[in-house]
């Protein structure tokens, strides 16, 4: 039987379990997903921090051409990637890899590098060992290894969602880096609230990028429901 912490998450015409995986799904991979879907466009796809792999393979899901690689420091979390990818007729597109980003050794050159990242600097750890991993960036992902490292491999765009607070250092890190920004989508939590909670960020190596568009999506109403703009958002993605 199984138990409601194993139960699937469906979306985008996928079946996931992340029951093993370090970080569960949750709003900010269901839009990172949602974002990409709608606006990037690619062949290679590095999915850097997979988890059990929603973002990668919710872009491989709609786009039959692209070719997925994933990679996380977290073996059960790969293991459920690959039992995704399989559960959803994907694995023939997508490779799950249990591996550091920093040290992450490849020919490739990827269209798109996305990316949920950590962001729990300042901050006291999670007692959850695995979840420390995952989230605290001075022990895996450090913007600073994200931004050099996806220079060397990018040959498109790097997508990333983050907290709306590190806007302006993430922008000026990713800059040192000739990483230049393309879009951003500002997310606010309700109509009312004073700051954004996240945002989206489309960079890319273009010297002279030729657009750069801003826009602000509110998730939800005052009665906490989803706005209408966040289904259509997520759901014609």
């Amino acid at each position: 039987m199984t138990s409601a912490d194993e139960k699937p998450f469906q979306i985008f015409g996928l079946m996931l379990f992340h029951h093993l995986s370090s970080i569960k799904i949750g709003t900010d991979a269901v839009l990172l997903s949602a974002a990409i879907r709608r606006f990037a466009v690619a062949d290679r796809v590095l999915d850097v921090g997979c988890g059990c792999g929603i973002i990668g393979l919710s872009f491989a899901q709609k786009f039959p051409n692209a070719l997925l690689t994933g990679i996380d420091l977290h073996r059960p979390s790969i293991e459920q990637a690959i039992e995704n990818s399989r559960r959803n007729y994907l694995e023939n597109r997508s490779e799950f890899l249990c591996a550091d980003y920093q040290t992450f050794s490849t020919d490739e050159k990827y269209d798109l590098i996305v990316s949920n990242p950590p962001f729990f600097h300042n901050q006291l750890k999670s007692p959850k060992a695995d979840k420390t991993s995952a989230r605290h960036g001075d022990e895996s992902l450090s913007y600073d290894v994200l931004f050099g490292k996806s220079a060397e491999l990018l040959s498109g765009t790097l997508a990333l969602i983050v907290p709306f607070t590190y806007k302006n250092v993430i922008v000026q890190l990713a800059k040192k880096k000739d990483l230049r920004l393309t879009r951003e989508i500002i997310i606010r939590s309700k109509p009312d609230s004073e700051t954004p909670i996240r945002v989206i960020f489309f960079f890319t190596m273009q010297p002279h990028p030729s657009i750069f568009e801003s826009v602000e999506l509110i998730i939800r109403r005052s009665d906490n429901s989803f706005t209408d703009d966040y289904w259509e958002f997520v759901y014609q993605s």
